[in-house]
């Protein structure tokens, strides 16, 4: 399917610089509280998948989106302005870092996942004014580990440096990775929330309060490594 520009909206100004709001899960404001709310009420819920390796991805479209519990899980949100209609769309991806293992995508489920999260990117790309994209990268947790998930270092750099290429390839630029792993040690608020209001271009990423406070600092999915090795993240052990 192509897409064109509508005249009526060549002159509109297309920046969509996501920005980001981190929220301590133990202490929203008001003002946010109503926003977030605004979101679960009129947005599209990605819901958290339900099985090891799994993952949720849906096709762009105009409305805010949350998704919920990402407890090892990766998520990449995505912003633009569409060709025809000039409103913001979106896509917000919630992910087993898994997926990006070698291991598994021998066995074609991950070779799957990245077909679709390719073609994802694509489709918003296609749908999307040049220039007016913008992406950020989220997710992850040091302290995660059950019977079923685990998430070590080896994870958490894979998926980053991976979704970041992915994205570079498809769309020409790299996504900011908006804030580091969840290292709380409050395994009862241990999850990550996320809210994306899209018209707004406005990310709420709800968890624990973090002791070390360079993990809100966002970074360049290449410099993953060193982030892990300057901020002295530690995972606990699988």
């Amino acid at each position: 399917m192509e897409f064109k520009m509508s005249p009526k909206i060549e002159k509109i100004e297309h920046s969509n610089k996501i920005m980001g709001v981190v929220v301590d899960i133990e202490n929203i404001d008001p003002e946010t509280k109503i926003q977030i709310e605004e979101i679960k009420k009129d947005g599209q819920e990605i819901r958290e998948y339900r099985s090891h390796s799994d993952y949720i991805m849906e096709e762009p479209n105009s409305s805010s989106k949350y998704s919920e519990r990402y407890h090892t899980c990766i998520g990449l949100a995505i912003v633009g302005t569409d060709l025809v209609t000039g409103k913001k769309i979106s896509i917000l991806t919630h992910h087993d870092p898994v997926n990006f293992n070698p291991d598994l995508l021998e066995r074609n489920k991950g070779k799957i996942f990245v077909q679709k999260m390719n073609k994802n990117i694509q489709e918003i790309k296609k749908q999307c004014i040049p220039g007016s994209i913008d992406a950020v990268i989220f997710g992850g947790n040091r302290n995660y580990v059950s019977s079923i998930l685990s998430f070590s270092k080896a994870d958490y750099k894979k998926s980053i440096t991976e979704l970041g290429k992915m994205c570079a390839e498809n769309l020409g630029f790299e996504p900011t990775v908006i804030t580091g792993p969840n290292m709380s040690e409050d395994l009862n608020n241990n999850g990550t929330n996320i809210y994306l209001n899209t018209q707004k271009c406005r990310l709420y990423i709800v968890r624990a309060n973090q002791e070390d406070t360079k993990t809100n600092n966002s970074f360049a999915p290449p410099d993953v490594s060193k982030q892990i090795k300057e901020n002295k993240w530690k995972f606990k052990k699988v």
